[in-house]
Order: C-alpha cells, then structure tokens, then sequence
C-alpha cells in the first residue's frame, strides 16, 4: 500500500480536522493511525455540518490515494453496492475503494440488509475495501428506537465523534484563517483577516450550523470587501437561538409518536409543504425529513390541509352562527 502523509501534514488539510483542540487533538491522532488499517469500518459521528463527510474523503486519501471512494446515492444504493462487491471479488488491487454512506441511520431497510449480507465481502474479499459510515444520532439509540438495524449498531469498532463547534471555540481563529485563504484562492486576491473585535464575536456564536456555518460566514464577510482586516460591522448579523422549548408533558402522558408526527405536519404547513425549508425548522436534512414523512405515512396534501382552529375560534364560530341562525 502507498504510504500518505499524516493527516496532520496533509497539502490539503480538511476543515474538519483543523484546530489544536484537546477534542480535536484526540481526533487528528486516531485518524492518523487508520491508513495502517485499512479494511477497519469507521463510523463517523457529530451534529450535521461538523465536517463527516470532510473526515471521510480525508480519510479516503491517505488510506486509498489511487483508489476509489463511492459515496452511497439512495436512488441507487444497491445497484452501487452490487457492484462494489463484484468487483473486490473479481478485482484484487487497484489500489482500494472507501465506501461512504451518509447517514446511516437514514437510510432504507433494504439497504442495511444488503449492507449487513456484504460486511463480509467488503472487509475480507482479495481487494481492500473499507466501509465508512457517518451519522447524527447515536446507533445503539437509533436501532431501540426503530431507525437501525441491531446488527450494524455493533459492527464498527472504530467511532470518530466530532465535538460541534461551540465546544471547540478555541479553534475558530485557525479555522477562518484557512477558510479565508482558501476563499483567496478560489476567487482571486490576497485573502483577508479578521480584527480582535470580530474573531470575539465570532467565538461568542453558538454555532448551529457548525463549520459549515462558519465557512459561508468568512465567504461572505470578505468576498465583497476591499479591506485586508475586516471588523464588527461587516460581519453578517449573528444571533444566538433560543434553545430551550417550552413544553411541560401532561400528568396523564403523551403518544411520541404522535407528537412528533404533529410536529412534522406543522413544519410542512409552515413553510406551505416545502420540505426542505421544513426540515432546516426542525434541525433535519431533506432526506432525513422524507425519511420520517414516509414513516409517519405524512402525504403531502394532508400537510396543506389547515390545522383545526383553536378552542377560542370554535367557539367564536358557534357565537357567530347562532346570532345568524337567530337573524334568520
């Protein structure tokens, strides 16, 4: 197998491994001893935009820098897995595939049968293969729960957990420094940096989106300033979420089910039955959000359907059609 740098002294370092963060430390260094194993699965885990899929293509080259990585498409998961596994049969060499499903947790049950029916063939054929899988929710908690498997909730020993950024705010200068050189490259000139004001601000965010926030933050502070060192004003107005829900659960209990089934419905007539802004609502991917409507059973036309008016408006509506009744 060809050697690869570490991680650490990649040309092209990922954002998601930068930072001399205690956590990101502990990552960076398990990361750096996986090229040496390169059949062992690896499941990725982290709130959505901590940079899963970065880690995996990072991954990726230094195990397999001539091989080949397959990102698994829903529309076409099985016909990519089938072919995978003809080819490490039939096919030793080639320098090793990574195959990388996104969010395990999501995806259809007929493709975690195939999955579980070739962890075999993908860890043990003549040609080297690695299984990498990512996810936002907890496995074991994902199969309890319905959305996994059992099986593959125990069959990687390998778990890389990426801390969200607002555990990490110490990394944020070294980040938007890259981020800001890499912008330079991609669209031309010398690159920008950030005043003390700024990079304070910056760290006081709590950082829903992660470093994928951060990154669109950087490009649109400095793509259209002329200015080397940019300041308070022109970032992009910043405002932490409130995250704490108001809800108290009823003596008598409450169906989950049936609340979170309501909570769905109520996203999708918000934003009138466009799912993907209905998703970002509710902290979830589009697919991730088609995922639970088909579980649900959530057809489109119900979520147009406006919800039943409240307690008060029914009986203001009674109030109303009797004083007409007695009119007439």
């Amino acid at each position: 197998m060809t050697s690869a740098l570490p991680l650490g002294q990649h040309s092209d370092r990922e954002a998601a491994v930068i930072g001399s963060s205690p956590e990101m430390v502990r990552v960076s260094k398990l990361l750096e001893l996986l090229p040496s194993k390169p059949r062992t699965p690896v499941l990725i885990l982290g709130e959505s935009g901590v940079g899963k899929r970065h880690i995996a293509n990072a991954l990726h080259r230094a195990t397999y820098p001539q091989g080949e990585l397959v990102a698994l498409e829903s529309s076409r998961a099985l016909a990519q897995l089938d072919r995978i596994v003809q080819e490490t049969a039939s096919r030793p060499g080639g320098g090793g595939t990574t195959l990388y499903v996104h969010e395990l947790t999501e995806t259809p049950s007929d493709v975690q049968t195939r999955l579980l029916q070739l962890f075999r063939d993908m860890t043990e054929g003549p040609r080297a293969v690695r299984l990498v899988a990512s996810s936002s929710r907890d496995l074991v908690n994902a199969a309890r729960d319905g959305f996994l498997r059992h099986e593959l909730a125990y069959r990687f020993p390998v778990v890389l957990q990426l801390p969200p950024l607002r555990e990490r705010v110490s990394d944020i200068p070294e980040l938007v420094a890259h981020f800001a050189r890499s912008i330079a490259e991609r669209f031309g000139g010398s690159g920008v940096s950030f005043s003390s004001r700024a990079l304070a601000r910056l760290t006081e965010y709590d950082w829903p989106g992660n470093v994928g926030e951060l990154y669109n933050v950087v490009e649109r502070s400095g793509l259209f300033v002329d200015r080397a060192v940019l300041d308070l004003e022109d970032l992009p107005q910043l405002s932490n979420r409130q995250s704490a829900i108001a809800f108290r659960l009823p003596p008598t209990g409450i169906c989950l089910s049936d609340l979170e089934r309501e909570v769905l419905v109520q996203a999708l007539r918000i934003t009138e039955n466009n799912q993907t802004r209905a998703a970002a609502l509710l902290g979830l991917t589009r697919d991730q959000m088609r995922y639970r409507m088909a579980k649900f059973g959530i057809a489109s036309r119900e979520s147009s359907v406006p919800p039943p008016p409240l307690a008060s408006e029914q009986s203001g509506l009674r109030a109303r059609k009797e004083t007409m009744n007695s009119n007439g």
